[in-house]
């Protein structure tokens, strides 16, 4: 957290805002606590630059037994992160995908990537986000009782899959 607070105050005496470097720690961090900090500094740095201005994205295709799912939630700018899930009947979550830090444009070239992983005919379909997590809510419990545990990338996007949420 050291390094958070020198951005700061680095950014305060040169009279900049340390958003945009604390946006692309943001990016990258995997510790939620430290994940919150940050955040919390940009939230009081005013977060000069870095309107989101890409919407929430979910695709799904397939259902609770086998399927796929892309969520793309905005950071800054056009900047999304984006966590990928290809699942199977019996065997639980088969293929994940983490991405800190894309441009929305990639978003469907990564749908098409999580699609040819299986080599499934049809493809992802945009689909409201609440559908999708409801979708992939019980996937996500049933590969922790088989497995033991989750795939560590979804642990940036559990908010998601929070009750209430």
């Amino acid at each position: 957290m050291r390094l958070i607070d020198a951005v700061i105050a680095d950014a305060t005496a040169e009279q900049i805002s340390a958003s945009a470097v604390l946006a692309s720690l943001l990016a990258v961090e995997e510790s939620a606590e430290i994940a919150r900090h940050i955040a919390s500094a940009m939230s009081a740095a005013g977060a000069v630059g870095l309107t989101c201005v890409e919407p929430c994205r979910a695709m799904l295709c397939g259902d609770e037994e086998s399927g796929r799912a892309l969520l793309a939630r905005p950071l800054h700018g056009h900047f999304v992160e984006l966590l990928g899930l290809r699942w199977e009947a019996g065997r639980g979550i088969v293929e994940s995908m983490f991405e800190p830090l894309a441009h929305a444009q990639d978003v469907d070239t990564k749908a098409k990537q999580l699609d040819a992983g299986d080599g499934a005919a049809s493809g992802l379909e945009t689909m409201p986000l609440s559908f999708v997590v409801d979708v992939v809510t019980p996937v996500l419990w049933h590969h922790r009782r088989m497995h033991g545990e989750l795939p560590p990338v979804v642990a940036r996007f559990a908010d998601l899959f929070e009750p209430g949420s």
